[in-house]
């Protein structure tokens, strides 16, 4: 056990070693998506330290689900929620994407608007503003999203061609790859 201060309070509590080394090994990429979506240093600093707290009080929990990666994600994507992402990150990663397609000549990837990124399921938009927009490797977004790095690639060739397929829809029905 190591000891921390509360996000909220200040008080000093214990923490396992184990969530200590989990929140250091994420928060800075927390850090980075959150403020993508907050366009406020402060305000992602506040959605991240409330998430870890959270994920601090039910540590014990989290380590009993079977992908506790994935499970800390949501909760972290829980207390984001709560933000809505700014129109001008859909304007950023349409941007990403473009320079991502003339890098690779054999992509069939077209942006599409620059709302389409932002109505794409949860998942495939995780992994463009991971992967795309604030470039953490595959492997990383893979850790991060407590899946495989084959799944991300999947996800990240559907979410790139989907725009073309369905510009501006929430449609899901067709999502699966």
């Amino acid at each position: 056990m190591t000891s921390a201060r509360a996000a909220t309070g200040g008080e000093p509590r214990l923490v396992p070693v184990s969530f200590e080394a989990y929140r250091l090994a994420h928060a800075a990429s927390w850090l980075h998506y959150a403020h993508a979506h907050l366009e406020s240093r402060p305000r992602a600093h506040a959605v991240i330290d409330r998430a870890f707290d959270d994920l601090a009080h039910t540590w014990t929990h989290a380590l009993s689900r079977p992908n506790v990666q994935a499970h800390a994600w949501a909760l972290f994507k829980r207390h984001l929620g709560a933000h809505p992402p700014p129109v001008a990150i859909a304007s950023l990663i349409r941007d990403a994407v473009s320079a991502l397609a003339r890098r690779s000549p054999t992509s069939d990837a077209d942006p599409g608007p620059p709302r389409a990124s932002s109505s794409l399921p949860a998942r495939y938009y995780d992994v463009l503003v991971l992967h795309v927009l604030l470039r953490r490797s595959e492997e990383e977004v893979a850790n991060l999203l407590g899946t495989t790095v084959d799944e991300v690639r999947c996800d990240l060739r559907w979410a790139l061609r989907r725009p073309a397929t369905h510009p501006g829809t929430t449609d899901t029905s067709e999502d699966t790859p």
